[in-house]
């Protein structure tokens, strides 16, 4: 029998008896009479488990031996090893080892951990444990479970997830493997998507500030509801100071955006509408309305009345607490309610430069550096656009939207808000290197960079949220770069999405970080209808007019972006071929985006302007402009708001003739890249509110009057009058497609082929009228654009029923006229016949006149 449950060292006495029915004999003693269990080596340490610690580490748990082998277990012995034999080093040995003391406690160190460091991501390593006591180490180690295991962790995210239309409702999501894949083999990716857009009626997912990220316009919507289908009667929009005309509550979209553009504070619109029980709702987009503050954000309100009296700064957004006799019906409500702000999410850092004196004029540069690459030297006043392009040459930056505004407390001091369009997430400051100087001595220069709203990534959760898990063996890929292609299908149509993607490897049973799509978000969008009513006249002998309408389905795009128009010669009796491989005339022009053009109008009854004003534009103001200021003055101060990007400032001189003593016009032309019908700027005078028209105040003169007019408004023309290359006696077609930023539409040719010719000229330009006493009028007109290739031989001025036979003469005084309505016009005319007529605007209150009465 073996005797167990003895301590090592103690002796034991040991005898031994026999026994039968009657009981136990006599004992008899062993032979040595006693004896000690010796010492010996301790058993394996038990419960040995390997896990994964980090990309570089692995963790070793255990308990202790179940025996001790009689004495103290002291030590530890870790021993690791790519080999399972533990020989990889040169003296077939473990590659690494690790011993250390248990702690004299009465459970020592159980269970005991070790993290075995500095190891090689994605190499297996195998892994034992010895035990120590006095007679040393156990001859068995302690074997974990799993045997072996390779650091890891979870895969790093692809690169880059580049997102691309694939139809209205489906997006094609292209990525590249793993550059780095956390030290095991990726197995499935998983994509991930979520609406950031609103349509009306849509209920609003934008109560947290993570919901709606990434527009790059303002959405606001107009809610009319009431407790019974009775609702009844017309209310007022202001926005910016100005108010509409009353809007009947039967208004469709269009008739909403016809009201909201005709206010001189809003440009270019998109508005959808959705009717509901008892009440529509107008979800209205604004294209060109940008918000102030020398940062990228949200705007005003729009604001609404019910009363016929109030003015502009007694509108409200909620109409509940509000009286007023416009709306009828049973608790007719209007809410206004911002459900998308522009610019939302992205990163926002201001940086300024100013001297520390307000006499300091600045000069010098300065340079930018991200992640260790600078850009060139800057100069101190560079423009939002020469600063864009700089920061863009750092790859790592991507693209960015970049406005200056002018300091207040300085002389060439400016603020430039740098917005961050595909570096999403908070994004780690610019590092600025500082070469300034200020020309007063005492005067420091000071350049920081501080950041203006942190960039957030999105929720990717809600009701129009989805994911997909799919395996690396079931995607598809590129044959050009072998990158991964998947198409996220059945979305909301018209209704912009960001993308996501993430890998698995099995590390830490869960997918790694997520990589956000470039463009941060995209509408899908399918190819447009083609425009419609292709029509063709001849403006000259050697040129012709096409004219188009728009299709009205964009593809699912809010806008055309461009037209291309193709012009070819034909052969009577031939087939019509409209392509530059034929021996007869060809040529493509691109419609593009024509930039808005506006003018300041200084006029007075006598040559004695003087004063100074101010321009509003979407919410900023100049510094003060003077009324004898120069066109580079001019451009710079409206350069020096951040809502303005760039401007072309031409002066016409002053012109005198009986109609205005003294007349000056600034023509201002914005940037093409704000693109789109704008705002109108406004002028202050520093008494009253900002707008179109103004006298008295700041600016002193005779009669003088300081007005906006807008000359052409910034967009896309569906009309192209082709460079005058064409032969007269030769007949041409034309055909012409639309683009919406994704897809060009089929082609839709013109109904009839045309020949150039002369012909009439076009209508006059710029005619006013303006009443010079009960009996008279003047008028004065500038000459038509065209003039057919006929000499313009003279006008006809309607109202008087006048005819002028003198083409240099731009003006007429009507005389011996009745005290009654007269409406103007002048028609233009030559040897291929009249001209269509331009009705006459009343001078200085064009706003507000439409007919005179003498």
């Amino acid at each position: 029998r073996v005797l167990t449950g003895l301590i090592a060292g103690q002796a034991y006495y040991v005898q031994v008896s026999a026994a039968n029915d009657l009981g136990f004999g006599r004992p008899q003693s062993s032979t040595p009479r006693a004896l000690a269990p010796p010492i010996q080596k301790p058993s394996a340490p038990r419960n040995v488990i390997l896990r994964v610690a980090s990309s570089r580490s692995l963790e070793v748990i255990f308990s202790k031996p179940e025996s001790d082998g009689g004495d103290d277990v002291t030590l530890y012995r870790i021993e690791w090893d790519t080999n399972s034999t533990f020989d990889s080093s040169n003296n077939n040995s473990p590659i690494g080892s690790y011993s250390f003391p248990s702690p004299k406690t009465e459970v020592g160190c159980d269970p005991c951990m070790y993290q075995v460091a500095g190891l090689t991501k994605g190499q297996e390593y195998f892994v034992r444990v010895y035990a120590y006591n006095s007679l040393g180490y156990s001859i068995h180690p302690g074997l974990p479970m799993p045997r072996s295991l390779a650091p890891q962790t979870a895969p790093d995210p692809p690169n880059f997830v580049n997102i691309s239309s694939k139809s209205d409702t489906a997006i094609q999501v292209t990525f590249p493997s793993v550059t780095d894949d956390g030290g095991a083999k990726v197995t499935k990716y998983k994509i991930e998507w979520n609406t950031m857009g609103y349509a009306a009626g849509m209920q609003s997912m934008n109560q947290e500030m993570d919901a709606l990220l990434y527009s790059t316009k303002n959405v606001q919507s107009i809610s009319l509801s009431g407790e019974s289908d009775d609702i009844d009667g017309t209310f007022r929009i202001a926005f910016g100071g100005h108010y509409t005309d009353e809007i009947p509550v039967s208004s469709t979209a269009h008739d909403m955006k016809v009201a909201l553009e005709s206010l001189p504070t809003i440009g270019s619109t998109v508005v959808s509408q959705r009717h509901m029980p008892n009440g529509s709702i107008w979800a209205v987009t604004f294209l060109t309305n940008l918000g102030d503050g020398r940062k990228f954000g949200p705007i005003d309100s729009l604001t609404v009345s019910t009363d016929p009296d109030d003015s502009a700064e007694m509108f409200v957004t909620d109409t509940m607490e509000s009286s007023g006799s416009l709306l009828l019906g049973t608790g007719a409500r209007i809410i206004v309610t911002e459900e998308v702000s522009a610019f939302k999410g992205f990163e926002q850092q201001l940086m300024t430069t100013q001297c520390t004196t307000p006499g300091g004029i600045m000069s010098g540069y300065f340079a930018i550096s991200v992640d260790g690459v600078r850009t060139s030297d800057i100069p101190h006043d560079a423009s939002a656009l020469d600063l864009k392009h700089e920061l863009e040459n750092i790859s790592s930056i991507g693209e960015v939207k970049v406005t200056r505004s002018m300091s207040s407390d300085g002389i060439n001091s400016f603020h430039w808000s740098i917005m961050f369009v595909e570096k999403l997430g908070n994004v780690p400051l610019l590092n600025v290197h500082d070469h300034l100087s200020c020309s007063d001595g005492s005067a420091t220069p000071l350049i920081y960079i501080t950041e203006a709203t942190q960039g957030i990534l999105p929720r990717m959760n809600g009701p129009l949220a989805g994911e997909t898990e799919i395996d690396v063996e079931s995607l598809d890929r590129m044959d050009s770069t072998g990158d991964f292609v998947y198409v996220v299908n059945d979305l909301m149509r018209g209704m912009p999405y960001h993308v996501r993607v993430s890998a698995w490897n099995g590390a830490g049973d869960s997918y790694g970080r997520a990589q956000y799509s470039t463009p941060a978000i995209l509408t899908p969008m399918d190819k447009p209808d083609p425009p419609s009513s292709v029509e063709m006249i001849a403006i000259d002998n050697s040129s012709i007019q096409i004219s188009w309408n728009a299709a009205l389905n964009k593809g699912g795009s809010h806008m055309i972006t461009k037209y291309k128009a193709e012009v070819a010669e034909v052969v009577p009796g031939s087939e019509t071929k409209l392509s530059d491989d034929s021996s007869l005339f060809y040529e493509s022009f691109d419609v593009d985006y024509t930039p808005e053009v506006q003018a300041i109008i200084l006029e007075s009854s006598a040559d004695d302007m003087g004063g100074f004003f101010v321009v509003n534009f979407m919410g900023e103001s100049t510094p003060n402009i003077y009324t004898d200021a120069e066109a580079d003055d001019i451009k710079e101060a409206l350069e020096g708001i951040s809502t303005i990007d760039s401007v072309v400032v031409s002066i016409y001189p002053h012109s005198q003739d009986f109609i205005t003593t003294s007349r000056q016009h600034w023509i201002v032309i914005f940037d093409a890249q704000q693109q789109g019908n704008l705002p109108s700027m406004l002028i202050d005078f520093g008494s009253g509110q900002p707008s179109t028209i103004a006298t008295g105040g700041t600016v002193s003169g005779s009669s003088s009057v300081i007005r906006v007019e807008t000359i052409s408004n910034g967009g896309l023309l569906s009309s192209f009058i082709t460079p005058p290359v064409l032969d007269e006696g030769k007949l041409y077609m034309s055909r012409i497609s639309s683009f919406n930023g994704v897809l060009w539409s089929d082609f839709t040719t013109s109904h009839n082929s045309i020949s150039p010719s002369k012909s009439a000229p076009s209508p006059p330009r710029d005619v006013l009228v303006k009443v010079l006493s009960d009996t008279e009028l003047g008028v004065s007109w500038k000459a038509p654009l065209f003039d057919g290739r006929a000499t313009t031989a003279g006008y006809k001025i309607s109202g008087g029923t006048m005819t002028i036979w003198n083409a240099s003469q731009l003006f007429f005084l009507l005389g011996n006229l009745n005290p009654e309505e007269s409406l103007v016009s002048v028609t233009a005319c030559s040897s291929r016949g009249f001209s269509d007529p331009t009705l006459a605007k009343p001078l200085c209150l064009m706003e507000l006149i439409e007919s005179i009465s003498i």
